[in-house]
């Protein structure tokens, strides 16, 4: 995971994981920041994790030119030359005054079009105008995103805290938009619908 700009603090847990129809899932990369010391120098005034004081980063709202790179190191599936089936779980915190769209995901990775996954201001997550779920703002959640490219359209099923929110179908299928050449970028977007989380 490395920072694309401008570096502030930062403050997640990602986990992806690359998911076939005829087999088990498996686990390509997970990014918990348990196996180094990230003390914090200064109090971040955020709730803990489930009760326990957890190791977390806060990031700032990027702008175009920032972001994270993430090089998830997963081989093509769905019978495209990129990743077309794959889930994104992320562990965030979006503080009590955040607002206006934030993105989470961006798979072009010259940030000249629109992110693919965002919570929106009503604290909905998705894309395209299909925001399901809330976010509740100054607590933790497990968000995940299960994308699966390979039907005719792409499908999109999105949860949070375990529970499934909703599902939604993508305008494009095998190696198209939401499709994972070998990097992707966290938390930034062409526009700078972006906020401060952790």
């Amino acid at each position: 995971l490395r920072f694309s700009g401008f570096m502030k603090t930062l403050s997640f847990s990602l986990l992806l994981v690359l998911s076939g129809l005829a087999s088990r899932a498996a686990i390509t990369g997970q990014w918990d920041f348990e196996t180094s010391d990230l003390s914090a120098t200064t109090a971040l005034g955020i709730a803990n994790i489930n009760g326990e004081v957890g190791r977390v980063m806060r990031f700032p709202a990027c702008s175009s030119s920032q972001g994270y790179v993430l090089p998830h190191g997963a081989a093509p599936n769905g019978g495209g030359s990129k990743v077309n089936q794959y889930t994104l779980i992320l562990d965030v915190l979006f503080p009590a005054t955040s607002t206006g769209y934030r993105a989470f995901w961006q798979t072009d990775t010259s940030n000249t079009s629109d992110a693919d996954l965002f919570v929106n201001g009503a604290n909905g997550i998705g894309i395209s105008g299909t925001y399901q779920g809330s976010l509740t703002l100054g607590a933790w959640h497990r968000v995940a995103f299960a994308l699966d490219l390979t039907a005719t359209s792409g499908q999109l099923s999105k949860y949070i805290d375990g529970a499934l929110v909703g599902t939604q179908t993508l305008s494009e299928g095998v190696d198209g938009r939401w499709s994972l050449g070998p990097t992707a970028l966290l938390f930034t977007d062409d526009n700078g619908e972006t906020g401060v989380g952790y």
